[in-house]
This record gives C-alpha cells, sequence and structure tokens, in this order.
C-alpha cells in the first residue's frame, strides 16, 4: 500500500494521461480503462492545481477558501483525491 499524499509533498499528471476541458468540466481518460472520468468543480480546481505542481496543502487552502469550507475537510477531502489519482496511475510524486 502507497502512502497518503504529504503535506507538502508536490505531484505532476503522468505522461500517458488523456485529459480535457470542455464547457467547464474535466474530463479524464485512464490508459487500459474505457471509463471517460468527469470531475466536479472541486475535482476539477484539484486537477489544475496538479498541472502547477502545486503542494497539497496549497491545493488544499484553494480549495477551503474558493468553496467555503473549514480547511480540515479540504485537507481530508485533497489528500483522499490525490491518493485515489496515484493509485489509478494518473498523477505522480515529483
Amino acid at each position: 500500500m502507497k502512502q497518503r499524499p504529504r503535506a507538502e509533498e508536490r505531484f505532476a499528471v503522468s505522461a500517458d494521461i488523456a485529459h480535457r476541458e470542455i464547457n467547464d468540466r474535466l474530463l479524464l481518460l485512464l490508459p487500459g480503462d474505457s471509463r471517460l472520468y468527469a470531475f466536479n468543480d472541486a475535482g476539477r480546481l484539484v486537477w489544475q492545481a496538479v498541472l502547477r505542481k502545486r503542494s497539497a496543502t496549497q491545493i488544499a487552502a484553494t480549495v477551503a477558501k474558493t468553496f467555503g469550507i473549514p480547511l480540515a475537510r479540504a485537507e481530508r477531502d485533497v489528500r483522499e483525491l490525490l491518493a485515489d489519482l496515484l493509485r489509478r496511475g494518473a498523477i505522480r510524486r515529483i
């Protein structure tokens, strides 16, 4: 089992991941997977932050501010999403 993302850890999108934003919706296609994943606004914000190589802490702060939620909740949710994206091979640690 891989470790959950640490606070200051940074990530990048894996090279073989197809992603597009269409009408403010993020769509993601993983290699070897026939499903197309559509992200909600919060997921899209996290993805955009990964593209900018932001840390988990920076991403959570942005999510908390943007959606008006407690920082602790944003940190938990962001780390869960990052862990899932890592597990699926959509992102990698840098």
